[in-house]
């Protein structure tokens, strides 16, 4: 078995070199229970437990099921404090520029004009010369 400690004195193969180190770490992956899925990758894939010589019932609708049910709630806890707000064509908007910025670097680009508003909460705006379509 391979160890961290041996690490300068391993010899490796020159085909496959980090073919057992990557096996060793594979194992702790595929034998490591999810709490979304409620069991190990390999009792999905193969339909029994790795551990014991028995099968594993899945229960695919239940799975997808709690799956979605993880998704809404999530989304409900993100949206929870965001505003609800209707453009309109005229106003003038800014853009927040996402990254790590210089001292003096402005965070927003704009203010740009909105030349149209659509009903799943997209505008159009004035860039230059160009209309671009970005969703705020």
């Amino acid at each position: 078995m391979f160890t961290t400690k041996n690490l300068p004195n391993q010899r490796f193969d020159l085909i496959d070199p980090f073919g057992e180190i990557l096996s060793s770490i594979a194992w702790p992956v595929r034998a490591s229970y999810n709490r979304t899925t409620q069991a190990i990758p390999a009792q999905l894939v193969f339909g029994c437990d790795i551990f014991f010589n028995m099968k594993a019932l899945v229960n695919w609708k239940a799975l997808s099921i709690h799956k979605q049910e993880l998704v809404d709630k999530a989304n409900l806890r993100e949206n929870r404090n965001r505003i609800d707000y209707d453009y309109s064509v005229g106003q003038r908007v800014y853009i927040v520029k996402d990254g790590i910025f210089r001292k003096l670097d402005s965070p927003k680009l704009g203010p740009f004009a909105i030349t149209e508003t659509y009903t799943n909460g997209t505008v159009r705006i004035q860039h230059g010369r160009v209309n671009e379509r970005i969703n705020i």
